[in-house]
């Protein structure tokens, strides 16, 4: 019995990409036998048209499926979406993706081949070698390099991975299950950071390889001051967990006879 893979696509105003990277990833699905393909797309109402093409390529996709509502941040799009998979679609697999082209549908197969070597969590890194991110402006680089080594050093995350922000990745649905995702924080982008950080926390051996992040091919980025913001917010709050953690690991430390 294959193992079912659900690619999770959370869209906003992406009528110029939705058909192009759908089939682009049922296409990458024809040459990997060994998995069952589900692609959820969550859209979040989108007014440009994005939910009605959806809706008329799963007439022909079975494997295709809608799940609509308001539009309330990247973060919630993800909870919900992964959400229906682990009930409604028997995952076994998550693969988190953008809709845009900035992540590769041709690095699918490499994320899946690193899965089944042992690893229950792989990213497609930017900031590894042989990672890359051509289209950032330097200050959007350092930016995301200068919050990667803040998520490390706060959250304590000694010899993690090099990319903590990275939307593209492969998870093992069963360590998700053990996250509570939806009580995770982060409305927007944060998320992504709320969920590497719960994973390594229960124990995740995480997998990076490398990605270049691409140009936009349409539609402009909706990354906004509110995202910068929510971003170092979430941030505190898991560096305030992660040492009471601590605090209270080594207070039962202490009292143990």
């Amino acid at each position: 019995m294959r193992n079912v893979v659900c690619v999770v696509l959370p869209t906003y105003n992406e009528v110029d990409n939705i058909k192009k990277i759908l089939l682009e990833v049922f296409f990458c699905f024809e040459y990997i036998q060994d998995f069952e393909l589900q692609i959820l797309v969550v859209d979040d109402n989108s007014p440009d048209g994005t939910g009605e093409i959806v809706k008329s390529m799963m007439g022909t996709y079975e494997n295709l499926h809608l799940l609509t509502g308001k539009k309330r941040g990247l973060g919630y799009a993800y909870k919900r979406g992964i959400s229906y998979c682990l009930q409604h679609l028997k995952a076994d697999i998550i693969i988190q993706m953008d809709a845009d082209f900035q992540h590769d549908p041709e690095l699918l197969h490499v994320l899946l081949k690193n899965y089944g070597l042992g690893f229950p969590v792989v990213i497609g890194s930017r900031f590894i070698s042989g990672g890359s991110t051509p289209c950032f402006p330097v200050f959007r680089r350092m930016l995301s390099i200068f919050g990667n080594v803040l998520i490390r050093k706060l959250c304590r995350l000694h010899g993690g991975p090099c990319d903590c922000t990275s939307g593209f990745r492969c998870i093992d649905a069963e360590l998700i299950r053990a996250c509570d995702h939806e009580k995770l924080p982060g409305r927007g982008y944060s998320f992504t950071t709320s969920l590497l950080v719960e994973l390594l926390r229960n124990g995740a051996i995480v997998k990076e390889i490398p990605i270049t992040f691409h140009r936009r091919e349409y539609s402009t980025s909706k990354l906004a001051v509110f995202d910068l913001v929510e971003f170092l917010v979430t941030l505190a709050r898991l560096a305030i967990r992660q040492y009471g953690c601590n605090v209270q690991h080594l207070i039962q430390r202490k009292v143990q006879p």
